[in-house]
């Protein structure tokens, strides 16, 4: 490969050899005159770099192709990965409020779909007993008190202390049929059953059968999934491009062939400094249940960033410090012209300086047209040869 770049590099340098002695030999020592067009000199100057002259019938020859520069409407594609995760606000955690010990147990399994207001577990807690005698006992005392204004007094007073035994049932999580039974009965159930916050499916259970349980653990976690979150590392060049609502297309390579339609929904105010990453949330509808969490996905989003001119990526020669294109003019003249990117499309590049619509670009054999501009703009800058030896 780098023999045959030398070869090609061989190839122009002695193109322009050629080119040059018809001239010097016409004019007697004289310098040539130049018959390049003015326009290629309006933009000379680039430190270490001269202009390249290749005879229009040998570009093909040597693989130069050029093409004339146009204004388009620029849309970036930015693509990441993430992972399927639930969405947090369809999401509940079963715990209780109070010590005690599971004695029935009816759902069982990991992954299990659940309904609004099925029955979980029964729970057997002494402090929960102890509330509901409480509450019990001071409705019994309500038809005790006696008539009269001193009654009255007093029934206000058991009346608040029924209520806030029955509040206290209900801050217990006690489930509004059970209260309605220890009403109806006045007996005081020995063990409550707990039921399901929301319709969804088991995602995590610690609950068994004769379990201890503390209001510190977390029995089911139940999640609705029919609505699903990813969440991606979206790179800190790419985040001017993201806005919360913008469409977002999801792949899985689990389910080939199949597209899924979403939005952002949340785009992180800080940056990892050292991923130079912002966490971005995207949320997709789930009503099949295709996508489960802990999937990995391939997130893409279209983000329209106005119009411009538009250049292939590998049309640039990035030397670092510089972006350079090569401006064909008539004649077969290349020009180096340092030029200042925008925005960095899928295989382009905006330009927003240095370049006008409709001149033409070398697209391909542009790093041999950046050999051989060098190589002359080392010759120019060097010192004279020592005459007379």
């Amino acid at each position: 490969m780098r023999r045959s770049a030398l070869v090609l590099v061989i190839l122009l340098v002695g193109a322009g050899a050629c080119e040059r002695k018809p001239a010097e030999h016409a004019g007697h020592g004289q310098p040539p005159a130049t018959s390049e067009p003015k326009q290629h000199e309006q933009h000379a100057g680039l430190p270490g770099y001269a202009g390249v002259v290749v005879d229009p019938g040998r570009q093909q020859l040597l693989g130069i192709r050029t093409m004339p520069v146009t204004a388009q409407s620029l849309a970036k594609k930015i693509r990441t990965v993430g992972v399927v995760s639930t969405d947090e606000t369809m999401t509940s955690h079963v715990h209780v409020k109070f010590e005690g010990f599971i004695e029935d147990i009816y759902v069982n399994f990991t992954g299990q779909r659940v309904r609004k207001g099925q029955p979980l577990f029964k729970v057997y807690s002494r402090d929960l007993l102890s509330a509901q005698q409480e509450y019990l006992s001071a409705r019994r005392s309500l038809p005790t008190l006696p008539p009269g204004s001193l009654g009255e007094s007093a029934r206000a007073a058991a009346g608040e202390v029924v209520a806030a035994a029955r509040r206290r049932l209900e801050l217990f999580d006690v489930p509004a049929a059970a209260l309605g039974q220890i009403e109806r009965t006045g007996q005081a159930q020995r063990a409550i059953t707990i039921l399901s916050p929301q319709e969804g499916t088991v995602i995590e259970k610690q609950a068994l059968k004769g379990l201890a349980v503390t209001p510190m653990m977390h029995l089911y976690v139940i999640a609705n999934l029919s609505r699903v979150w990813v969440v991606a590392d979206v790179y800190e060049r790419d985040l001017a491009q993201v806005k919360i609502g913008q469409a977002a297309t999801l792949t899985i390579d689990a389910i080939p062939g199949r597209d899924f339609r979403g939005l952002v929904t949340f785009v992180s105010p800080t940056l990892d400094e050292t991923t130079r990453t912002a966490k971005v949330r995207f949320e997709f509808a789930n009503r099949d249940g295709a996508l489960k969490p802990g999937m990995f996905a391939t997130v893409a989003l279209e983000a329209q960033v106005g119009r411009g001119l538009v250049v292939p990526s590998d049309a640039v020669v990035d030397t670092g410090e510089r972006k350079i294109l090569f401006v064909a003019h008539e004649g077969g003249h290349f020009e180096p012209r340092e030029v200042k990117l925008g925005v960095a499309l899928e295989g382009a590049y905006q330009v927003v300086a240095g370049l006008q619509e409709g001149e033409a670009i070398a697209t391909q054999g542009q790093f041999l047209l950046d050999s051989e501009s060098r190589i002359r703009g080392a010759a120019k800058g060097a010192p004279p040869a020592h005459g007379g030896h």
